[in-house]
């Protein structure tokens, strides 16, 4: 009886202890399990982390190459800016505005009706007012001087014969193109002023009809040339005004 007794008490020691190697045994595998999850958790961690941490790396160069792209474009629209203001301040200062753009439309209707650039010009750097001129002008016609003409009736006065009024232009021709003894009124002729001494001449070409003016003797002398009633012949008006 005490022999088998021992041998239960044996055996039942002995299942005991099997039955705690594989209690320990699935605790070991429940531990390695359990650590091979969390490392392969870690790891897949540290993928999604490296992973997120280069997109946010790609989205911050992102946006620094925006910010350096606005920051440029903000520059290139200051230049812009600058620039189209600097072409307003030119624009403002060049191109006339009110009255000097009706001034400047004024001239440039003058000049297309056959109004000489001196002419323009003297009566812009001599304009005065009040204007002093005389009340009656005078006018006088004479030969228009060509290579076929004789000189005869050549020239006339005015201010009491202190200018001394001269033209010369291309002969007319018939035809059959040979020259006529008078000038071509359609043609442009010289008009040519001298003072007496020949202190102070003055001279204009141009197309009838021809307008030129001369400070002579402190006074300003206005003339305006057109073709007489009479083919040869020139009429001449010549207006005195204060100078200036």
């Amino acid at each position: 009886m005490s022999l088998g007794l021992y041998e239960a008490r044996h055996h039942r020691r002995r299942k005991r202890r099997v039955a705690m190697l594989k209690f320990l045994f699935v605790l070991i595998l429940i531990g390695v399990v359990a650590v091979f999850a969390y490392e392969m958790g870690a790891e897949t961690y540290r993928r999604e982390i490296s992973s997120l941490t280069e997109e946010l790396q790609g989205i911050r160069g992102a946006l620094s190459e925006a910010r350096d792209s606005e920051t440029a474009m903000r520059a290139e629209r200051d230049l812009a800016t600058r620039e189209a203001e600097t072409w307003e301040q030119r624009y403002q200062q060049d191109v006339p505005q009110g009255f000097a753009q009706e001034v400047q439309e004024m001239v440039n209707a003058r000049l297309q009706e056959g109004v000489s650039q001196e002419r323009l010009s003297f009566l812009l750097q001599t304009a005065s007012e009040p204007e002093a001129c005389d009340e009656n002008p005078e006018t006088k016609r004479f030969v228009v001087q060509t290579p076929y003409t004789g000189g005869a009736n050549d020239s006339v006065g005015f201010a009491n014969s202190f200018l001394t009024v001269t033209a010369s232009g291309a002969p007319a021709t018939d035809g059959n193109g040979n020259p006529e003894a008078w000038y071509d009124k359609d043609k442009p002729v010289t008009l040519t002023i001298t003072t007496v001494g020949g202190g102070e001449n003055s001279a204009v070409e141009g197309l009838l009809p021809l307008q030129h003016a001369m400070v002579a003797g402190g006074r300003e002398y206005r003339f305006t040339a057109r073709p007489g009633d009479n083919r040869g012949f020139l009429n001449v008006t010549a207006v005195s005004c204060a100078y200036p």
